[in-house]
């Protein structure tokens, strides 16, 4: 093979490595938006869950609260958000050649016991009965959608893990305070429920006609 042969078959050599190179690249970028993107689309059904809410408290629809709170539950899962928050920072080091992120999980972040706000909210619920218990759901999902969540995309576009995970374990402990928060919510309906029915409007109406036909069917 010639000297000038040897030369164009190194530079295509070269030229194919160039291009499965920029694939690569391009395959990893798409990786990093996609999982941007889940991120985004999961702030994006928080503040929905968050605009509906309103309107299911206003209601009394004690039972579309109860799947928001669920709902609320599964979106800001830890064990399926953690990984792509990782994934992110650890490609975009890859992309920009910077040194990978520690991807220690600060578990005491994630402890059941770290949202004493949201816990001296809820006691100021009970005191305030079923309003003040709705008032509380919709400060929790606003707290997450609006600023929690935010945060978590920032500093996710930013290569903040640690203020990423901060922002993360903070959704989930007010998620989890949801929980508590729809129970005191029920409980406190109900019992303005049993005092006035009429005071839930059409939701009341409703439950009063189902249990007036609930015991029109023992009867006969």
């Amino acid at each position: 093979m010639s000297e000038i042969a040897k030369a164009v078959a190194a530079l295509e050599e070269q030229a194919a490595e160039a291009r499965e190179l920029r694939q690569t690249l391009e395959r990893i970028e798409a990786e990093v938006d996609a999982h941007l993107d889940d991120l985004r689309g999961i702030g994006s059904a928080i503040l929905d869950l968050h605009f509906d809410l309103d309107n299911q408290i206003a209601e009394h629809d004690y039972s579309a609260v109860e799947q928001a709170v669920g709902t609320l539950g599964g979106l800001v899962d830890v064990a399926e958000i953690l990984p792509k928050i990782d994934a992110v920072l650890l490609l975009t080091a890859l992309l920009e050649g910077t040194p990978t992120p520690d991807l220690t999980v600060p578990v005491e972040l994630f402890e059941a016991g770290e949202a004493e706000d949201h816990r001296s909210a809820e006691q100021e619920a009970i005191r305030n009965r079923a309003h003040k218990a709705g008032l509380h759901l919709i400060e929790l999902f606003d707290h997450i959608g609006d600023n929690l969540w935010p945060e978590l995309i920032e500093s996710v576009e930013t290569g903040r893990r640690d203020d990423a995970v901060r922002a993360l374990a903070a959704a989930a402990a007010a998620a989890r305070d949801a929980r508590p928060a729809y129970k005191l919510y029920e409980v406190n309906l109900s019992i303005q429920y049993e005092a006035d029915p009429s005071s839930l409007g059409a939701m009341g109406e409703f439950l009063s006609g189902f249990e007036t036909w609930l015991f029109s069917q023992k009867d006969s």
